[in-house]
Parts: C-alpha cells; structure tokens; sequence
C-alpha cells in the first residue's frame, strides 16, 4: 500500500524523480499579510499571493529561522509577459516596495523565462541559464548549520550555492508584480509530507517538502535513517 503522504505532492514533469517517503510532521508555511506591501493580493489561506503593481513588491513567510536546516518549494500558477520574480530569505525590516535583494536585507535568486541571478545589496552574480514559465517549481534551501542558501528549479540545483556566511533571523521572501502569482506548498497536516530525492545517483539529498526543521527530522525518524548526503546542497 502506498504511503498516503504520496497524495499532497504530484510528480511533476517527464524528468520528475521518484520520491523516497517519510511521513513527518509539517511546520506550515504561510505569507504574512501583516507585514506585506499594500500592493500584494492573497488567497488560498495566505498561500497564494499575486500583486496588483507593475512593480515588484515584496512579502514575507510568517515564521522565521535562526538556526537548522529548512527547505520550501514554490509554484509558478501564473507568469505573464516575461516578468522577473525574486525568492529567497530576508529580515523582517526589508525593503517592500523595489525587487528582492535590492537592499541588504535580502539574499535571493531572481529569475526570468531564460536565465537567473543572485541579488543581494543590489550586486548581481552567477548568471545562469534556465529559466522558469507557468507550472515550474522554484525551491529554496536554506542550511544555517552551514550558513548556505541554495536554489532549484524544477528539482535541479541553479547555480552554485547562493550565499555563505548566513547568521541571524531569517524569513522565507518573494518579490513579484502583477504579471506573476506564486503558491507556496504546505504538504499534508493529517500525513506528512514526501521527501523527494533532489539531485541523482549518490549526489541525491533527501528533503522535506516545506520548512520542516533539521531538528524535527531528526525526532521524527526514529525508525528510519534519512539520507542527507552530498546533493545539491552542497554542490558548488
């Protein structure tokens, strides 16, 4: 019998990777109304955001990380007209109204239909190819034992690893205009969430779906070892 954790997230695309399981609790994941630009539009429980500016605006997760590892992924439901959306973490004082990691508050990987960077302080670096359109799934992983965040798309390390030296507090963050609107994914609160291999063969890392602590794993896998090897996380 399958596991029914299997259930809260599809396999996406010809290239999806065939998820290893482990059912654990989920710590939820939700954009914070509160201290969002006026311009950005929820639904979906604060887990969809849109905006209704053609500039980019910013919004910020509820829940903050000092220290552990966390992952969360977000879909791409809507990209019209070749916009520029940024991801990535912030401090909860960063500027909302200019793209994410224009200032110093912010460390993010923006992204357009063919290629990304990474933007923090408004220095721009690590061009690379590969973009995203309508369906794609952005992941941010950020490790504060190392002190790294990196990014994927699709399921595929972008670039090498983003930003080093990371201390302090630390919230998930997106910047987008009206031509983009993103979902956060939150898993399953009545079974879990899937570990989905990230990377192939001997590089593959184990991950939770969303913003599921490095300690939580830990507690929750009593039974089971949870791969967490040399994957994308680590690849530079």
């Amino acid at each position: 019998m399958p596991c029914p954790c299997r259930s809260t997230r599809p396999r996406r695309g010809p290239t999806a990777l065939t998820p290893r399981c482990l059912c654990v609790p989920v710590a939820w994941f939700s954009f914070d109304p509160s201290s969002a630009h006026a311009d950005i539009i929820f639904s979906n429980d604060n887990l969809t955001v849109t905006c209704n500016s053609y500039d980019d605006r910013v919004v910020l997760g509820k829940t903050g990380f000092s220290k552990g590892l966390h992952y969360w992924e977000l879909s791409i439901d809507r990209y019209d007209n070749h916009p520029d959306p940024a991801f990535g973490v912030a401090r909860i004082d960063v500027l909302k109204d200019a793209m994410l990691g224009k200032d110093d508050k912010a460390w993010a990987m923006y992204v357009d239909n063919n290629r990304s960077w990474f933007m923090h302080n408004n220095s721009h670096t690590n061009r690379t190819e590969g973009g995203i359109t309508k369906g794609a799934t952005v992941g941010v992983l950020l490790d504060l034992t190392r002190r790294t965040l990196t990014f994927s798309i699709n399921e595929d390390q972008q670039g090498p690893v983003a930003f080093e030296n990371l201390e302090g507090l630390f919230f998930p963050a997106v910047s987008l205009n009206r031509n983009v609107q993103v979902r956060a994914w939150s898993g399953s609160p009545e079974h879990g969430v899937t570990f989905p291999a990230v990377g192939r063969g001997d590089r593959a890392v184990t991950l939770p779906l969303m913003l599921l602590s490095l300690q939580s794993l830990l507690l929750s896998s009593r039974s089971r070892r949870v791969p967490v090897q040399q994957g994308w996380l680590g690849r530079s």
